[in-house]
């Protein structure tokens, strides 16, 4: 399928990171009551979506007061850049130049056993993860209706699902069903505790992890 223009080109240089498309629908009353925090240069995907052999999906980026101490200069310009597929390591938070950086520590740490089985390499060009919502909370909290740049994360998504790829539900099933219907028919792991989201043997249907590493190791 032929993805839509991909919007976050379009990101602003400067604070708040609010993509055009987005700001009507992003008023000062509703960012407070979401606790959004636009300081930071949003994370819609991590890797390559269009071409990842298997591809996780999330519900959004955290934050933490650290977060803003730690993730600047470098991590923030490979952010950046990453929006654009344009990111040193496709797959920017396991670039082992920003191992001190808290997006570095939680996904390292997350998908430890599959690094240990194919090579962090391996894993940073062919693991890609789509967030269900672009944009930093210390918190999920839901808005009252979608905003257009979550349209070309679904669209990725989506097109994952019809190329074949391994797709791992980490987070809200439910919301990511309503936002790609053709995951009900799609190759499709679940976490079996999707607040522990660590992609391991014990957290997957029996099967799975050997599932992520075949994928993988197809793909090389």
């Amino acid at each position: 399928m032929e993805l839509l223009p991909n919007p976050w080109a379009h990101l602003p240089d400067s604070p708040p990171f609010i993509l055009p498309s987005d700001a009507t629908h992003m008023t000062p009353a509703l960012v407070s009551r979401a606790g959004l925090k636009l300081d930071q240069v949003p994370v819609p995907f991590v890797g390559d979506p269009r071409q990842a052999s298997v591809v996780l999906l999330g519900l959004n980026p955290g934050w933490t007061p650290l977060t803003p101490v730690a993730e600047k200069g470098e991590y923030a310009e490979q952010n950046r850049l990453c929006l654009t597929y344009a990111s040193r390591v496709p797959f920017f938070s396991l670039d082992e130049a920003l191992v001190q950086t808290p997006g570095y520590l939680w996904w390292s740490r997350r998908l430890r056993l599959v690094i240990e089985r194919c090579g962090i390499e391996l894993v940073s060009r062919g693991v890609a993860c789509v967030e269900w919502f672009p944009y930093h909370s210390a918190s999920f909290r839901r808005l009252p209706s979608l905003i257009p740049s979550q349209t070309y994360g679904f669209e990725l998504v989506r097109a994952a699902a019809k190329r074949g790829a391994l797709i791992i539900l980490m987070r809200s099933r439910d919301l990511w069903l309503s936002a790609a219907p053709e995951l009900e028919t799609a190759d499709v792991l679940s976490l079996r505790v999707p607040r522990s989201p660590y992609v391991t043997p014990a957290n997957l249907e029996a099967g799975g992890f050997l599932r992520v590493v075949s994928a993988l190791n197809g793909a090389a």
